[in-house]
């Protein structure tokens, strides 16, 4: 088994860590928002567990992974 190493500028934390992770996966971001979108009450059709107000943290990542694979 290989491991790949992705290349992240100066990561400042586990999120912006996710986020570079995310756009990484092809078509990932996209996967995530089908599961984690804003429902007509305001939460996260994702989060099942706890309600969540959208946005949830995953969705953050996930919108934030969509516009850095955007902008390649």
């Amino acid at each position: 088994m290989s491991v790949a190493t992705v290349q992240v500028p100066e990561v400042g934390n586990a999120v912006e860590a996710a986020i570079w992770f995310v756009a990484g996966q092809p078509g990932g971001a996209r996967r995530i928002l089908l599961e984690h979108h804003r429902r007509d009450d305001g939460q996260c059709a994702g989060c099942l567990t706890v309600p969540v107000s959208w946005p949830c943290v995953v969705g953050v990542i996930a919108t934030r992974a969509l516009s850095l694979d955007s902008g390649r």
